[in-house]
């Protein structure tokens, strides 16, 4: 076969001119039937578009799996970030916090006044190491102006044009945390705030650290009072300087942060926004810079996106905020990857597929052909054009019968993979519902989210659904088995030797071939099949050919209880079956009989002629029955002839000896091979007929 682009313009000229030529004729309106007539020129090609259809939606799905872990991973790399982000500014800021402590017992500890020398080589190399703090000052207590504090010492010096802003924040904004420090005798942090005399337009953050003259050397620090006050060490934080380093740890790509103060009201909690991209931390004292940079994207899972960080007495939250940047199709680059290659080698299979229906459909028309032309001959060559029809129609059955057999091969092996992993899914299954049981067990009462979620999937209508359809996959597998078994016996050629066969097996296994035409449809009759079997002995026979013989018989049953419904649908309609054991003749009978029209007389006559056939062009060939006569008579010394009534019905009476005379047997040919009415080509037949499987 070439594959090229000629032929698949041709395919999709013919699928478009055939749907506008079925869409004219069709009413929708008056046929409820619409559908499959629309649908059966294009039978042939149901195998491709099946093909490339689970092909794309495998890939659509695979693309999708690996973006959602993509997704997860990146989601999950970036909570990491922030949970080291968070602990090193917490761990940054306690190491600034202790060069305060060191401040404080530097001039708790000194009986006289500390010089600016001593302080400088007492926090020199700490606050070298340490460059969130910016600078740190002595506030001592003014005893003639008690509500008033001035700056006595700054260090380092570079910050002294700060002095008078520094002076001006601590007696108005910063003098009520002054007092509540005093009264609850410990080291407490401003509200971040703006100092005058700064060239920048930084927030600060300052430490407010209450120091005390102790009364004796093991005082502690709770049994000190206002009347020991020494005065107050300010550590003064620049809040840009103390996040930046950090932050450019952090290595974060496509988020923002906002940081912002829990413990001031909302309109006020805002600090700045750090923007990623630029790498650039800016305060709520720039709104301008702030808006022009854009608005970021908020996260779509707040748990995942905040930290908080405790700075003694406030209380700072880290948030996370997604820009646009971080669902760029680009990063999921995997994801279409897989889908690209799905899509192609879906479309590579359902080509192949195509070609290999249109080549087989190109055997079955040189068939036909021969088929023809033999017919032509038939008044002058009768004998000689039944032979060669015979042989043409054997040897189409044949090469079917080897086409549906790989076929069956194929599909059993998908579906014992499936039927090898049921145990295992049922397994899992049950022990996923334990290891649940055991979380209520020991966990009562879950979170709200998780009794929430459960009641949004019907958490235990799973759990009592999960057992039954392992049970309804099991049997479903284990029918579909069973069919394929049925079309592996149906499918081979006929044994050289005969074997001894329960005659019985044969005709259930038949019955189970045509069960889907007996059963109960919609606005359709249904078939009751009433047996009335007797113990019988094994019979010398080619099964695999009397099974065909059921069949035939069977499915003409069948086929005239349609018929007849057409007519009269009030009807109860069945098919009789009943097995005998002669012991006087040493041979087993089979009656199949059905209450349908029944045969005229003329018709009769001519039942068992080769290529004889009442039924519709396209329905049958007429070699049913006549390859059945072949079977029992002459390949097993039996006996079939038919009984009709009409207005009754029908019954074929099949008799065969227990101990076959299969020595006058013709070996020239294999019937089995020239049966018309095979399982496998009724079950083609009524699949695209509607009444498939």
């Amino acid at each position: 076969m070439e594959f090229n682009n000629t032929n698949t313009f041709r395919f999709l000229s013919v699928i478009k001119r055939q749907v506008r030529r079925s869409f004219g004729a069709i009413d929708f309106g008056k046929s409820p039937r619409a559908i499959a007539k629309l649908l059966h020129p294009y039978r042939r090609y149901l195998p491709t578009s099946l093909a490339l259809g689970l092909g794309i939606g495998l890939s659509i799905a695979a693309c999708s799996k690996t973006y959602q872990l993509l997704e997860s991973y990146q989601l999950l790399e970036l909570q990491q970030k922030l949970d080291r982000l968070a602990t090193d500014l917490q761990t940054d800021f306690e190491s600034n916090l202790d060069i305060v402590r060191t401040a404080v017992t530097l001039y708790a500890t000194s009986e006289g006044e500390v010089k600016p020398s001593i302080l400088e080589q007492f926090i020199q190399y700490p606050l070298y190491r340490h460059s969130g703090i910016e600078a740190i000052a002595w506030l001592p207590q003014n005893d003639a102006r008690p509500a008033t504090f001035t700056v006595a010492t700054l260090f380092p010096q570079s910050a002294a044009a700060a002095i008078p802003g520094l002076e001006s924040a601590v007696n108005s904004t910063v003098k009520s945390t002054l007092e509540t420090a005093v009264a609850r005798k410990e080291i407490l942090a401003t509200a971040p705030l703006s100092i005058q005399g700064q060239s920048d337009r930084q927030l600060r953050l300052l430490i407010v650290a209450p120091v005390y003259r102790p009364s004796s050397p093991h005082e502690a620090i709770e049994e000190r009072d206002r009347t020991n006050l020494k005065g107050f060490v300010l550590g003064i934080f620049q809040i840009d300087s103390f996040l930046h380093l950090n932050l450019k740890k952090a290595e974060l790509e496509a988020v923002d942060l906002s940081f912002q103060d829990l413990i001031e009201p909302k309109n006020r909690q805002l600090l700045g926004v750090y923007f990623a991209k630029s790498q650039q931390f800016i305060t709520a004292l720039e709104p301008d810079l702030f808006s022009s940079l854009g608005r970021p994207v908020s996260c779509f899972d707040g748990s995942a996106c905040t930290r908080i960080l405790n700075l003694q007495n406030r209380r700072w939250s880290v948030n996370l905020l997604l820009t646009s940047d971080y669902h760029n199709p680009r990063k999921y680059w995997q994801a279409w990857v897989a889908l690209s290659i799905g899509i192609l080698i879906s479309g590579l299979t359902a080509f192949y597929l195509y070609k290999l229906l249109e080549h087989t459909e190109s055997v079955e028309k040189i068939a036909k052909e021969r088929t023809l032309k033999t017919q032509q001959l038939q008044e002058a060559l009768a004998k000689l054009q039944d032979a060669q029809s015979l042989l043409i129609h054997a040897e189409k059955m044949s090469s079917l019968g080897i086409l549906v057999a790989g076929l069956a091969h194929e599909i059993n092996n998908p579906t014992n993979f499936i039927y090898g992993n049921l145990q295992y899914i049922a397994r899992y299954a049950k022990d996923l519902v334990g290891l649940v049981e055991l979380y209520r067990h020991y966990y009562p009462e879950p979170a709200l989210e998780v009794i929430e979620y459960s009641e949004e999937i019907e958490f235990e209508f799973i759990l009592e659904d999960m057992e039954k359809l392992s049970t309804s996959m099991q049997v479903g597998v284990e029918r579909i088995m069973g069919i394929i078994q049925s079309l592996r016996q149906f499918s081979r050629l006929g044994d050289d030797r005969p074997k001894l066969a329960n005659i019985q097996e044969g005709i259930e296994d038949t019955l189970t071939i045509l069960q889907h035409r007996l059963r109960d449809k919609t606005n359709c009759f249904a078939i009751e099949v009433i047996k009335d079997y007797h113990t019988l002995p094994l019979v010398a026979c080619y099964a695999e050919q009397l099974n065909q013989v059921f069949m035939n018989i069977i499915a003409n049953a069948i086929d005239a209880i349609e018929s007849d419904w057409q007519a009269e649908k009030s009807k109860d309609y069945f098919i009789k079956i009943q097995t005998r054991y002669l012991p006087g003749k040493q041979a087993v009978t089979v009656r199949i009989a059905d209450n349908a029209a029944g045969i005229a007389e003329a018709i009769k006559t001519r039942l068992f002629e080769p290529f004889y056939t009442t039924k519709p062009v396209g329905k049958g060939t007429g070699l049913g029955l006549a390859i059945s006569y072949q079977i029992v008579v002459e390949r097993h010394g039996g006996a079939l002839w038919c009984e009709s009534t009409l207005g009754q019905g029908t019954e074929f009476l099949i008799e065969l000896p227990v101990h076959s005379a299969i020595g006058r047997e013709t070996p020239k040919r294999e019937t089995h091979e020239l049966t018309s009415e095979t399982p496998v080509e009724r079950l083609l037949e009524n699949f695209w007929d509607g009444t498939g499987i």
